[in-house]
């Protein structure tokens, strides 16, 4: 009867939505390259200006101490007092005078082929107190009651500037704002930290986070499989795609890529189910010249637009051009 039939599109509707909302999905790795690419391995922090009560020089040069890839140290770095030494000859010689050109030529005598240099520009200290209402329960009774509350914000403004020695180049230089917020109440027993103390657990953040730029490092992404099959399956195909689903969700690609692989080839290279989820297993095991290969095929078989083939393409375009420069950066830094 028509008057039913918008109720049964209603659930019809849902029923697709929530089989969809269960498709499996499983995490790769993808190589990302280097946002902040200094082309340089031997690097040398320099003294930050006004760094007294931040300590931001030291947190960088032990943060890069600690970088490296697949276990192997990615950068090396000019001890701290053979850069105090060279900038106190500097200094002398040049009637006490260090600007840029002289950080250049410090660098240049410690064998560094890059520094990182720059200044604190400014460190803020800001309390807000209000009251906050509480209440509290003892029995069959309870009672409302405020109390007093500091809200403490403490700003850490820094310049940080690389440069390249050997280019001549600056790859990057910019102004890095972070903001440390805290609450105190007077029911409670947090601490607030003091301006310098502050200043220093900023001074980590930015440490950390900035180095983290200088590397290569892996990106976890989510990745949705297709279960559904697009074409008739033997019983011993149908066992394949589930079976491989299986063994893709227990992190076993190799044994998923088997049985894909065998999926592929027994449906004749025809289902772009078996073609793209061969692709996501390449992926993951980081051959993405194959992946490529699958992902294509799947696109050329499907007929409508399929949401995770598109973004496959798209994806795999953009992590061939990001893999092949992350792989030149390693090359470079670990080789030498």
């Amino acid at each position: 009867m028509p008057k039913f039939k918008p109720i049964f599109l209603i659930i019809s509707i849902t029923l697709v939505g929530l089989l969809s909302g269960c498709a499996q999905k499983t995490k790769i790795a993808m190589l990302q390259p280097a946002d902040i690419d200094i082309k340089a391995k031997n690097i040398a922090v320099l003294p930050f200006k006004n760094d007294r009560k931040t300590g931001l020089t030291g947190k960088l040069e032990s943060t890069l101490t600690r970088v490296s890839f697949n276990g192997k140290p990615y950068f090396n770095v000019v001890d701290r007092r053979d850069i105090k030494n060279t900038i106190k000859e500097q200094k002398r010689q040049n009637n006490g005078l260090f600007n840029e050109n002289s950080e250049v030529e410090v660098g240049s005598l410690m064998g560094a082929s890059a520094l990182i240099s720059g200044s604190i520009l400014s460190i803020t200290k800001n309390d807000q107190r209000h009251r906050e209402d509480r209440r509290k329960c003892k029995k069959k009774s309870c009672y409302d009651y405020t109390v007093s509350c500091t809200k403490r914000s403490i700003n850490l403004s820094a310049n940080i500037r690389v440069t390249n020695v050997t280019l001549g180049t600056v790859p990057y230089s910019d102004s890095i704002s972070r903001t440390l917020t805290t609450k105190h109440c007077s029911d409670d027993t947090v601490m607030l930290p003091s301006k310098e103390q502050g200043a220093q657990r900023i001074a980590e953040q930015i440490a950390q986070q900035f180095i983290y730029k200088l590397k290569p490092n892996y990106v976890d992404i989510q990745i949705t499989l297709l279960d559904s099959k697009d074409i008739d399956y033997s019983d011993r195909e149908s066992s394949l795609l589930s079976n491989g689903l299986k063994y893709i969700a227990h992190k076993r690609f190799d044994k998923a890529d088997q049985l894909l692989t065998e999926l592929v080839s027994s449906t004749q290279y025809k289902s772009y189910v078996a073609a793209y989820n061969l692709g996501v297993v390449k992926e993951a095991k980081g051959d993405l010249i194959q992946a490529n290969k699958y992902y294509r095929l799947a696109d050329k078989l499907q007929i409508e637009p399929i949401e995770e083939i598109n973004r496959a393409i798209i994806r795999i375009q953009t992590a061939l051009i990001k893999n092949k420069k992350a792989h030149h950066q390693v090359t470079r830094n670990l080789s030498k």
